[in-house]
């Protein structure tokens, strides 16, 4: 009798966990449900390394391509996404992460690239292409690091904006090499 009603028990806590997942409106539809209590659903998949623009290579001062492609992969929408692509700074991996352009309207510069999805349905996926410039105090050699995450904001702290890292933190590095001129290509 102890092993079934631990099994009931247990059962039934899943049951409630999914259905405060994925609750429904009055007329049927599925609600939206938080990002940060659905991490398992979303799905980063980043460029391994930025695209030179014009160049064979990246070169200090040169423009480069990268894009990230982020999926709702649950059974029901999911709202306040983030994701947030800030620069390794310091040292010879300088300061500056200058964006050009991108792609999506939901996002802009902010403390690197910022991107704010207020709802993705069921199945949505995002793919969001930025172009950016490189610093021209670059030297061959140094390395361009983009770390590229999906994030949930954070209770208010004092005024502060935060947000809570979902998952791991992927990478889109480029080595920067000497600019060649044209006269010797």
């Amino acid at each position: 009798m102890r092993r079934r009603l631990v099994v009931v028990v247990i059962v039934a806590a899943v049951a409630v966990a999914t259905a405060a997942a994925v609750a429904l409106r009055p007329d049927g539809s599925k609600r939206a449900v938080d990002a940060a209590s659905v991490r398992d659903w979303l799905e980063l998949e980043t460029d391994p390394a930025v695209t030179p623009v014009g160049s064979p290579s990246l070169v200090p001062g040169g423009q480069y391509t990268y894009e990230f492609r982020v999926t709702n992969t649950g059974p029901a929408p999911v709202r306040q996404l983030v994701v947030h692509t800030e620069k390794v700074i310091g040292g010879r991996a300088g300061e500056q992460f200058r964006i050009l352009s991108v792609s999506e309207p939901s996002c802009r510069p902010w403390r690197g690239l910022h991107c704010q999805f207020d709802l993705m349905g069921p199945g949505e996926s995002r793919t969001v292409k930025v172009k950016g410039q490189a610093e021209a105090t670059r030297h061959p050699g140094d390395v361009l690091t983009l770390n590229t995450f999906l994030a949930a904001f954070a209770p208010a702290n004092g005024g502060q904006v935060s947000y809570d890292v979902l998952g791991e933190r992927q990478a889109t590095k480029g080595i920067f090499r000497t600019a060649r001129s044209r006269a010797s290509t």
